[in-house]
């Protein structure tokens, strides 16, 4: 297994211990077992995204490249993400609306990657799904910043609150509408494919 690969595996291997961590941090009755592990998280999360840009970075300057590759980093995007915006809702951060949108999305982004990926087809990447990443990162780098806030205690009750009544649902919310403009793309280029245009004409 290339180094790439190993990268983006340990990425979705540490994704469940995250899940834990968080809830134990959140739920915790010891403030500062509490506050020890939301800062530790901080650096997890800090780590597996940044890992995100190494895995792709050491594959395309190496020339490791590979169809493995191609499958397991999406897909460990998607583990680690929807895992996030999950914490975020079952701890009270975020609606949940949204997050339905965006699971409904990335379940058919899978899909078409896999049936694509069978014929030997890698859609390009797009504004659009350049554009649905920022939102993601915004949204989970809020969602870490209230879990530090529900630690420490540092931002004041009005800024807090407006923070999670307002700019944390405006921005999961503009990452749905993001995420179901980039699949539209997706979708239409999937559609324009020789090989669903095959399908379609049989």
């Amino acid at each position: 297994m290339t180094l790439p690969n190993k990268i983006t595996l340990s990425r979705m291997a540490v994704t469940p211990i995250f899940y834990v961590l968080f809830l134990a941090a959140f739920y915790s009755r010891s403030s500062s077992l509490t506050q020890a592990l939301s800062l530790f998280l901080v650096v997890m999360w800090l780590a597996m995204e940044l890992s995100d840009i190494l895995d792709g970075y050491i594959a395309r300057k190496h020339n490791l490249v590979s169809d493995l590759g191609k499958i397991m980093d999406p897909f460990s995007d998607v583990i680690s993400r929807i895992t996030y915006f999950f914490l975020f809702v079952q701890v009270g951060f975020l609606p949940a609306w949204p997050l339905i949108i965006i699971f409904w999305r990335e379940l058919s982004i899978v899909f078409i990657r896999a049936v694509l990926n069978k014929a030997g087809i890698t859609l390009a990447a797009n504004k659009g799904g350049k554009t649905k990443a920022f939102f993601y990162f915004a949204v989970s780098l809020i969602g870490m910043f209230m879990l530090l806030n529900a630690a420490f205690f540092f931002l004041p009750t009005t800024a807090y609150l407006t923070l999670r009544l307002t700019i944390a649902p405006l921005f999961f919310i503009l990452a749905a509408a993001a995420s179901v403009l980039s699949f539209i793309v997706y979708f239409i280029g999937f559609i324009k494919t020789d090989y669903i245009q095959k399908i379609i004409k049989e």
